[in-house]
């Protein structure tokens, strides 16, 4: 895991975007491996509402996000992206998930300035911690690792939260002098990239926001500074809408016509998670 962080550092620091698909389970992140992909994104909105059935709103322990991520990250040779949440909120609690984070494999995290007491993702309004809080909630993290390749991404959650642009750069800029590597203004619109990217110096994590105004974000957001852009629930929004789909035929219909042959498709997965490989250790 060692060599994927001392690559993936190398990498963020040469040109060109980085995207990162996002995935929810084991076989979409080998699906973003086969493609080609450089990284794959594991998201708390993913993992709470996948393999939960839950709001991303802070219920999923830190633990778990962890064990989610490092699954990943064992089943694959691309670097993972890890979402923390706020690693536990104080910087006792982000300095123990910081390390098993970093024995599960990760290749980056972010840490969000959430109070999620506040509430998250629920349609409420949403509350930062005091500055300085989350400063040293970042400089936790930053001390916490023993492998200076794991890299740190400090997020502002100012947008979401009602502050705006110059709080959020503001911010960014707090969580870059405490040591971070990168830094990740969530909710920023494309046409805002280029002036974060700017006002601040680290590398600019962004994510791909489904917006028809913006069809052609990658392009412009990797034009304007961006150095990662993560897609964050692309995967497992077209799993939903097909699962859904089938459901519907299977109820209504009581058949599952519209689907493509079982055995093309298994023959596919098979591919995908390297099953001729186990061949060889039956009797």
């Amino acid at each position: 895991m060692t060599a994927i962080r001392e690559k993936f550092r190398a990498r963020v620091g040469e040109p060109g975007l980085i995207i990162a698909p996002g995935a929810a389970d084991v076989l979409t992140a080998k699906l973003v491996e086969q493609l080609g992909f450089e990284a794959v994104y594991v998201g708390g909105y993913g993992i709470a509402s996948v393999a939960h059935g839950l709001p991303d709103t802070g219920l999923v322990p830190v633990t778990e996000l962890i064990a989610h991520a490092g699954a990943i990250a064992g089943a694959v040779d691309l670097p993972v992206i890890a979402d923390l949440d706020d690693g536990g909120g104080t910087p006792i609690r982000i300095r123990h998930h910081v390390r098993l984070l970093e024995r599960a494999g990760i290749a980056a995290f972010h840490l969000e300035d959430l109070d999620l007491g506040g509430g998250k993702h629920l349609g409420t309004d949403e509350r930062l911690r005091p500055l300085e809080a989350a400063v040293a909630n970042v400089q936790a993290a930053v001390d916490a690792r023993s492998d200076e390749d794991l890299l740190v991404i400090g997020r502002t959650d100012a947008l979401a939260a009602g502050r705006g642009l110059d709080e959020a750069i503001d911010r960014l800029g707090a969580y870059a002098e405490a040591g971070a590597d990168l830094v990740f203004a969530a909710a920023l619109h494309p046409s805002d990239v280029a002036r974060v990217a700017a006002a601040v110096d680290r590398p600019l994590l962004n994510t791909f926001i489904p917006d028809a105004a913006a069809p052609d974000q990658l392009d412009t957001s990797e034009r304007d500074g961006a150095r990662i852009v993560v897609h964050s629930s692309s995967a497992f929004r077209v799993a939903y809408e097909a699962v859904r789909g089938l459901l519907v035929e299977l109820k209504a219909e009581r058949t599952d016509r519209s689907l493509g042959s079982w055995d093309t498709v298994r023959a596919q997965i098979d591919d995908t998670i390297g099953a001729r490989a186990w061949r060889r250790y039956l009797p």
